[in-house]
């Protein structure tokens, strides 16, 4: 064999070694990124808490603006909150979820037209995971249907940046035919886009005048809330229920409504934990939040369930 010959042997020797080599190094980089997927979601697994419920002589104390400290008997079959708020981390305005070196949450802002133009490149670089944008509103006074007129502008913005979405309501029902109304709306509205969150019911309590829901019975804002979900589960959504702490303790049955999803309102004091008493899968706790590529303050919000894995 001549020296070209012995050269080119060495040449095509080498060249397998090189590849046998890049094999093994991608088959590690995919086994470790596996592992670490497995691990993720092991830790994920683990910061979602089994249900558990209060014993029939708990009770709840809740520190209301109007009634002061108080204390009422916790709701036999409701879940109580299991998170564990050692896991919660608060840093630059933000919160996280983190088990075991894994954030298990998702950061997330929810909108409406008065967010204005909102650059959602931006808002994806910000480290935002998921947006809940307002499909639309029902009269304080009127009683009328609106669609949010950025409704769908930010559907199509969000979407094309790779959020993850989902969508609210801000209702107004005082029956269930309006609740009914409601969820037709929405689902009609809701149609061309694929959601990846809740499509949720906001119930709130306003200090406002004339507001019609104001003088509802706690009971019809619980079937409200009842016939609302229902009607979007019918639909394949996932039904959510958004309220705050006074509407949630004092005007909802919770008995009725923690079948569906809960995202809760509370707006924190720079880094307190949420103090609701009973499970919730969301949690706004800003409405003064500094996003990138919004001019606007804009309410932040953390998430505690993997939605992409329904």
């Amino acid at each position: 064999m001549n020296k070209k010959h012995i050269a080119a042997v060495l040449i095509l020797a080498l060249v397998i070694i090189l590849t046998l080599a890049a094999l093994v190094i991608i088959g590690q980089v995919k086994l470790n990124k596996l592992e670490a997927e497995n691990l993720s979601l092991a830790a994920y697994a683990s910061a979602v808490p089994e249900f558990t419920y209060p014993d029939a002589t708990d009770l709840v104390t809740i520190d209301d603006a109007y009634l002061g400290e108080i204390s009422i008997a916790a709701l036999s079959g409701v879940p109580k909150n299991s998170y564990d708020y050692d896991n919660l981390y608060y840093e630059d305005g933000r919160y996280n979820y983190t088990v075991d070196g894994f954030t298990t949450s998702a950061a997330g802002i929810d909108v409406s037209y008065y967010s204005e133009d909102i650059d959602w490149e931006a808002v994806k670089a910000d480290g935002i995971d998921f947006a809940m944008i307002r499909v639309g509103f029902r009269g304080y006074v009127s009683g009328e249907l609106n669609l949010d007129k950025k409704f769908h502008e930010y559907m199509a913005g969000a979407t094309a940046a790779g959020l993850d979405v989902g969508v609210y309501f801000y209702s107004q029902a005082v029956n269930a035919a309006e609740a009914l109304e409601e969820a037709e709306f929405v689902i009609e509205q809701i149609k061309p886009y694929q959601l990846t969150y809740p499509v949720a019911l906001d119930i709130e309590i306003t200090s406002a005048e004339n507001v019609r829901q104001n003088e509802v019975s706690g009971e019809v804002l619980s079937e409200v809330c009842e016939v609302f979900c229902d009607r979007i589960f019918e639909e394949g959504y996932r039904p959510m229920v958004y309220a705050n702490k006074r509407m949630a303790y004092l005007k909802l049955d919770m008995r009725r409504v923690c079948k569906y999803d809960f995202w809760y309102a509370e707006h924190d004091k720079d880094g307190d934990d949420p103090t609701f008493a009973y499970d919730f899968r969301m949690w706004q706790y800003s409405s003064e939040g500094e996003v990138d590529g919004i001019n606007t303050p804009v309410d932040l919000n953390i998430c505690f369930y993997n939605y992409r894995l329904d």
